[in-house]
């Protein structure tokens, strides 16, 4: 069972996608797990392994078994503000820093609100470049509000440049004249929350799926299926990099285990489950309260997954290919690896904004359906 603090603490201290690898690679050691490397041979592969890819992306595995597998993947980033190279904009009365929007979001969520800044940054020592993680715990900057309307009419290329005074222009200016190149990104200042059933914060809509899935796979003894977790990158702007959804790492995982002639039959028996998260107002366990605010429902759900849990998760076959609908990963994966996949949502309120809201009973659920998800031996796409 996941602690509420522990997920907390994994919010906080992975702004980025490349915090939560180095989260995620730690976590993997201290469970047993041994890390290889995907530019080399994989003749002596554990049996309990991962590799990562860039920083930005993680494929781990547990147990090797030829004949079947249960595959889990959710993506590990959301939207923000990127730094862009030529970043100053600075006039006589205070200094700005230009910014480029990472993703969808709802921007105007992001005026007046303190923001720190995280990423990475490569140094070049030793005639080598090396990759060193940056995360300022305090606020930097700010988005003054325009002088637009503003029900939404703003320009994210005019009216998005953050003001920072000038002890942080200096701390900013320090970190990267020390690097030969930077990935630096605006968040939010504010620390994740609880409040009553609730969790309060930035970009749960990925991190909350990265930080069950990570618990549920760690906790996998002895399961009859060859367990396997996939967390990668670039979902928000189409997952076509080499460390997007579109990618693949999933299949430069499954090629260098599984022998040619169990290939075939091991992805007939296995199953992928892609983790996504929707909108709250379409989740049949939230109640609209008139004030805007919503609350988990007592009601408990008609058509249960499995039978096993009450609360409401969103289980379906991946999407079609019409064009008009953006393709899910579990579509992504299932046309490049042939597997056959599935998609399970996790209700967000206020999805896309710079503080989303999850209930701890989805959560709970979340976790439940994974565990049993490892743990099941049946084909459950046709239950």
């Amino acid at each position: 069972m996941f602690k509420v603090e522990d997920l907390i603490n994994f919010i906080h201290q992975c702004p980025t996608q490349f915090h939560v690898v180095d989260y995620v690679s730690k976590h993997l050691k201290s469970n047993g797990y041994i890390e290889v490397f995907e530019s080399e041979s994989f003749s002596d592969f554990p049996k309990r392994g991962f590799f990562i890819r860039d920083n930005r992306a993680v494929v781990a595995w547990n147990e090797v078994n030829y004949k079947s597998s249960r595959i889990l993947s959710t993506n590990i980033d959301f939207s923000c503000l990127r730094l862009k190279p030529n970043y100053q904009n600075n006039n006589k009365q205070y200094k700005r820093i230009r910014c480029t929007n990472y993703g969808s979001s709802q921007w105007y969520t992001w005026f007046g609100r303190d923001l720190k800044i995280a990423g990475r940054i490569i140094k070049f020592k030793d005639s080598k470049y090396i990759p060193k993680l940056v995360h300022i715990d305090e606020p930097i900057g700010f988005i003054p509000w325009p002088n637009s309307n503003l029900c939404g009419n703003f320009d994210l290329e005019n009216d998005f440049h953050v003001c920072i005074g000038t002890e942080y222009s200096r701390t900013l200016q320090s970190i990267l004249t020390k690097s030969v190149d930077y990935d630096i990104r605006f968040y939010d200042h504010q620390k994740p929350n609880i409040f009553g059933q609730f969790v309060h914060g930035q970009g749960l809509s990925c991190l909350v799926n990265a930080y069950i899935s990570l618990v549920s796979f760690c906790s996998q003894k002895d399961e009859p299926n060859m367990s396997v977790l996939v967390l990668f990158d670039n979902e928000e702007i189409g997952g076509s990099t080499h460390v997007g959804s579109k990618s693949n790492i999933l299949e430069s995982m499954i090629g260098r285990i599984i022998p040619k002639n169990d290939s075939l039959a091991f992805k007939n028996n296995s199953i992928h489950m892609s983790l996504c998260s929707i909108e709250s107002d379409l989740s049949p366990n939230m109640i609209n309260l008139g004030d805007g605010m919503y609350k988990s429902s007592d009601t408990c759900l008609k058509e249960p997954f499995l039978g096993l849990f009450e609360e409401f998760l969103f289980l379906q076959k991946p999407r079609s290919n019409n064009k008009d609908i953006k393709l899910f990963p579990g579509k992504c994966i299932e046309k490049r690896s042939g597997i056959s996949s599935i998609e399970l949502f996790l209700p967000i309120h206020s999805l896309g904004s710079i503080r989303e809201t999850c209930s701890l009973q989805d959560i709970s659920a979340l976790e439940k359906c994974l565990l049993f998800f490892f743990q099941n031996n049946d084909n459950i796409i046709n239950v």
